[in-house]
């Protein structure tokens, strides 16, 4: 999990759990889905319990999504929705980066909806009546470009 590029969801359980068993064929659906994308872990909250109780872990399930990028334990997302494949498969998407084309940003609303839950590289170019059209299109081309 020490991989700072990868987006982790992991289930803390008991074997005994009824609600643990209940969420096992959805997290596999889900982590299918999320293949390539996000990774899925497990760890059986009564074998490792001083990981548990790191991560705060009180009841069965617990779920928490670890972002990509440096691993904390302050940064982990605890899951509330609900236990099963879409709402696990939506939730693990909103936090999932994926190098894109660049964006506009006109204003708050612009940066909220594309930099909410990923992370953004800002970049500040010159007005186009101060560099022409050819050199601005020239930058963006060169930035999406590196984000590939």
């Amino acid at each position: 999990m020490q991989d700072d590029k990868s987006v982790w969801f992991v289930e803390f359980y008991a074997p005994w759990c009824g609600h643990c068993k209940a969420l096992a064929p959805h997290w596999t659906a889900a982590a299918t889905q999320m293949k390539g994308r996000v990774k899925f872990g497990k760890v059986d909250a009564t074998e490792e319990q001083s990981l548990a109780q790191r991560f705060g872990v009180q009841g069965f399930p617990t779920i928490k999504l670890f972002p990509a990028g440096k691993k904390s334990d302050g940064l982990a997302v605890d899951y509330q929705e609900q236990r099963e494949t879409s709402s696990l498969v939506q939730f693990a998407e909103k936090y999932y980066s994926y190098a894109k084309e660049a964006t506009q940003l006109l204003n708050q609303e612009d940066f909220e909806e594309n930099c909410k839950n990923h992370v953004c590289v800002i970049a500040f170019l010159p007005h186009i009546l101060d560099s022409g059209a050819e050199e601005r299109n020239a930058y963006i081309k060169e930035y999406n470009a590196a984000v590939k």
